[in-house]
């Protein structure tokens, strides 16, 4: 039986790319509880309204469905 592993090596610049883009500069509504953000509160979403979200980005492929709630 022949096996075949590939490993690829990120380069420093690479790895140091991924920090700079903005997703890590995210701003969580849980942090309005106990910082000053200018955002406004909102309430939750009603689960009919998640559950077709879901259901449509199942639809289109999405592997994943991310709820975030604080």
């Amino acid at each position: 039986m022949t096996t075949t592993s590939t490993l690829t090596r990120w380069r420093v610049a690479d790895v140091v790319a991924l920090y700079d883009l903005l997703f890590n500069d995210l701003l969580y509504r849980a942090q309005t509880v106990h910082r000053e953000t200018g955002l406004k509160t909102e309430k939750l979403m009603e689960v009919d309204d998640v559950l077709k979200a879901a259901e449509v980005a199942k639809a289109n492929g999405a592997p994943r469905f991310c709820m975030g709630a604080a």
